[in-house]
């Protein structure tokens, strides 16, 4: 009896074996035949004024095949996005967005693909220029996604639209990426997210000129998100350089930055960073102290 087990345990781990195996040789082949598609895709589509539709037809029929083909391939998601950008070349744009959102519903678990999928609606739409439902589409990732790159990006993005555009709207969706903003640093605070999002915050701030408020955001990331980490040499250096140049050159206030600083001491007296944060408190009242020269000069 327990030869006959263990005969049968190596038998189910031969079959295992051999199953793994046998799929990975299927995903090579998969993603070497989608390899060899999608090379033809990019030599088809570099010369997007002369496209015979011929040979577009012939990259449809080439997805499809492999859609068919390799249904559990984790490539599968990429080759119906390419189907839908095909579609987008055949300038038949209702196709294009019927076959992104049957990604999206296909592979409604992945967050990663449901995004690139949403992305490319929005550019649709983009092309079409059709401001209300690329915003739509913005609010849906907010909405659906609101923790992945271009849901957290959402808010912003919409800002910036409506003031290019000049849309009455600009302030009503500046009042609300604030708002949605603060709501995600209540809900994630002292996080990856919180970190991103106090960035993304800075940066509607500056949409609108809103000078002070960006220097304090921004001095809420220096001081807030001292580990390595986050604050590394190259991002220290740009958030003082971000803080600096708002204050001296936008609000003439040399005192602000001085008070983020000494905060930044006071909370980490040993962080690698507090020296150079020293020398450029110095340097400030240099700069101060020379900028009341030249006003009393004048």
């Amino acid at each position: 009896m327990k030869k006959t087990l263990i005969i049968f345990f190596f038998i189910l781990i031969g079959v295992f074996v051999g199953l793994s195996l046998a799929d990975h040789k299927s995903e090579y082949i998969a993603e070497k035949n989608l390899w060899k598609i999608n090379k033809k895709f990019n030599s088809v589509t570099r010369d997007t004024e002369n496209i015979p539709e011929n040979s577009l037809n012939q990259l449809l029929s080439d997805y499809e095949k492999f859609i068919i083909k390799f249904p559990n391939s984790n490539l599968l998601s990429q080759a119906h996005i390419f189907v839908g950008r095909l579609y987008v070349y055949k300038k038949d744009i209702e196709s294009a967005r019927e076959k992104f959102e049957e990604t999206i519903r296909i592979f409604n678990s992945i967050p990663i693909v449901v995004v690139k999928a949403l992305k490319e609606i929005i550019h649709t739409y983009k092309l079409e220029n059709d401001v209300p439902n690329v915003i739509k589409s913005y609010e849906r990732v907010m909405k659906d996604y609101p923790l992945t790159s271009l849901g957290l990006e959402a808010p912003l993005r919409i800002v910036k639209l409506n003031q290019k555009l000049n849309s009455p709207q600009a302030q009503k969706s500046f009042n609300a990426a604030i708002t949605h903003y603060k709501g995600l640093i209540q809900s994630y605070p002292d996080s990856l997210i919180e970190y991103k999002v106090q960035q993304l915050l800075a940066t509607i701030y500056l949409t609108k000129q809103e000078w002070k408020k960006a220097v304090n955001t921004y001095g809420e990331v220096l001081i807030r998100f001292s580990e390595p980490h986050y604050l590394t040499p190259a991002k220290a250096d740009a958030l003082t350089k971000s803080i600096n140049t708002l204050a001296v050159f936008q609000l003439n206030d040399f005192d602000l930055p001085v008070s983020i600083y000494k905060k930044f001491l006071i909370a980490h007296p040993n962080h690698p960073f507090s020296q150079r944060l020293k020398e450029i408190i110095i340097e400030l009242g240099k700069m101060k102290e020379q900028s009341s020269t030249d006003a009393v000069t004048k």
